[in-house]
């Protein structure tokens, strides 16, 4: 995986769910930001078992460790991933 720097657009964060999750009704990817703010972004699904989200402007505001978890409900089961997550570089210039 090549590295991720602050203020990157475009980005794309393609998660495996190891399963086929494409009757799924809800898709969320939960996340926590350095400094410990926490919000969520919207995937697409992509092929029956894999989410990808874009990053948009303001996405990646922070060098640091970010922590992800993905929420998801399919018929009567709604529960969270494993926790993951990536490092976000500084930019240095």
């Amino acid at each position: 995986m090549a590295k991720i720097y602050v203020g990157d657009v475009g980005t794309v964060l393609k998660i495996n769910m190891l399963e086929d999750i494409s009757t799924a009704t809800v898709k969320r990817i939960d996340y926590i930001k350095p400094d410990e703010t926490t919000g969520s972004w919207t995937p697409i699904l992509s092929g029956t078992d894999y989410l990808e989200y874009s990053m948009v402007d303001g996405d990646l505001d922070q060098a640091g460790s970010y922590s992800l978890q993905v929420y998801i409900e399919i018929g009567d089961f709604k529960g969270l991933s494993d926790t993951t997550g990536f490092t976000v570089y500084p930019v240095w210039g």
